[in-house]
This record gives C-alpha cells, sequence and structure tokens, in this order.
C-alpha cells in the first residue's frame, strides 16, 4: 500500500519532510478505517493503533523552496501484511459488538446461560480487537450478573 504525503509553507526541509511523512500516514490509517461499522446514535466508539513499518520509499522525497518557505512531498509505503492484521483487529471488534448487542439483550430477556456464553467469548477476544463500542468493565459487570442469576457465585465474584 502507498499514499503520497504533502506539507508545505513551512520554515525548515526537516519540519516540512516529517509533516509531509505524517500526512502519508493520515491517509493509511484514513483507508484502513474506512471499513468500521458503527451503528447508534449513543455509540460511542474509541481505538487506536500504531502504523508500524511504514516508510519513505527510495528516491521518492522531494524537498523544494518557495520563497523562504520549504514544501515536501513524499511516497510512503505500507506492508500490506501489517495492513492485514489491523483489519483482522477491527474485524474482530465488529463481531464483539455484535455479540454484545446479543448478549444485552438475552440477559434483558433472562436467557442468562446464552449472555454467559457470549459475555465469555467477548472478555476473551477483548484485548485483540479494535473498535469496541462498549468498555470492559461493563462487559465484565455483565458478566458477573450473569453468574450470579445462575447461581455460580464464585464465578460471578471473578
Amino acid at each position: 500500500m502507498y499514499r503520497v504525503g504533502h506539507a508545505s509553507s513551512l520554515p525548515d526541509a526537516a519540519t516540512a519532510r516529517k509533516l509531509a511523512f505524517d500526512d502519508a500516514l493520515a491517509q493509511i490509517s484514513q483507508s484502513i478505517l474506512s471499513s468500521v461499522k458503527v451503528s447508534g446514535r449513543d455509540t460511542q466508539v474509541t481505538s487506536s493503533f500504531d502504523i508500524k513499518g511504514a516508510e519513505i520509499i527510495p528516491d521518492c522525497l522531494y524537498v523544494e523552496k518557495q520563497g523562504g518557505a520549504y514544501a515536501c512531498w513524499v511516497q510512503v509505503g505500507y506492508p500490506l501484511e501489517e495492513k492485514r492484521k489491523i483489519v483482522e483487529r477491527i474485524q474482530i471488534g465488529e463481531h464483539l459488538n455484535a455479540l454484545w448487542a446479543s448478549a444485552k439483550t438475552d440477559f434483558s430477556k433472562s436467557n442468562f446461560g446464552s449472555a454467559r456464553q457470549q459475555l465469555e467469548r467477548i472478555l476473551s477476544g477483548y484485548a485483540k480487537a479494535l473498535y469496541l463500542s462498549f468498555p470492559l468493565p461493563e462487559a465484565q459487570l455483565c458478566m458477573a450478573d450473569s453468574c450470579a442469576e445462575l447461581k455460580d457465585f464464585l464465578q460471578a465474584r471473578q
């Protein structure tokens, strides 16, 4: 995956280069995040990820001085394997968001066994996921309540 970053009207070449690189990274992250789907007007999703392995392609850096200010263009490459890892984590998050909605529905319908099974899957996959629409403590509390309703008090305390 390749993106061209640009920065202009900067006081020095190093700053122009850095901001052009940052611009390319922003474009890469936007293209990866375009697959995130979230619904509900009260839903808040926050997460972050590091773009690892991105680098300026050799001979694809151009710095120009324009009337006392610098402009820079860079072509940045990002390994597809790294993109695949991030997309996979986003997909896990989407799956866990769907499980969360289902677990809450089951809990409200007093289907505590089904809710517990889904919550176990949510809790085991939470650390691997990106862009979850619920905080971990909320899922843990729901799990504890489900276990208490099923009279599994030892598990409810964990």
